[in-house]
């Protein structure tokens, strides 16, 4: 997912909002506390995304299976994201890589979904009527 463009006919709207936002939570309004708000916000789209196609399967997976998923897509960001030796390679890889952090916000989803459902009570999967996982080993 690219980082989202920002109407300018609309952008002192959202930097009024996201002022709103920090100050509420007691943080300082600053560019890099509302650049981090914006990145989270992309974040969002992609759980409103996959939330339209999925639905709130996430729920079902429990708190523990929502850490394990989270670690095992910041794995792949980690080995995805491992630059090159030279500085050549590096800029070639981050040239390719450009707009490809899909994972690093399901990383971020993931990691929200199990402060909620931890919130929530919602420790491990759910299993159906016969005492099958809804979900089959972790990362399957």
């Amino acid at each position: 997912m690219a980082m989202h463009q920002i109407d300018p006919a609309r952008r002192d709207n959202l930097y009024t909002a996201v002022q709103f936002l920090v100050e509420t939570f007691g943080i300082e309004y600053n560019e890099d506390n509302c650049e981090h708000l914006l990145t989270f916000m992309e974040a969002l789209a992609t759980y409103h995304q996959r939330t339209q196609e999925y639905g709130d399967l996430w729920k079902e997976a429990g708190a523990v299976h929502a850490f394990y998923d989270g670690m095992r897509k910041a794995r792949r960001v980690s080995k995805v994201w491992t630059l090159g030796s030279t500085q050549e390679e590096a800029d070639k890889f981050l040239t390719e890589q450009a707009g490809k952090l899909d994972d690093a916000f399901d990383t971020v989803n993931y990691m929200l979904f199990g402060i909620r459902n931890a919130r929530s009570f919602r420790f491990v999967e759910v299993f159906d009527d016969s005492g099958d996982s809804f979900f089959g080993e972790p990362g399957s």
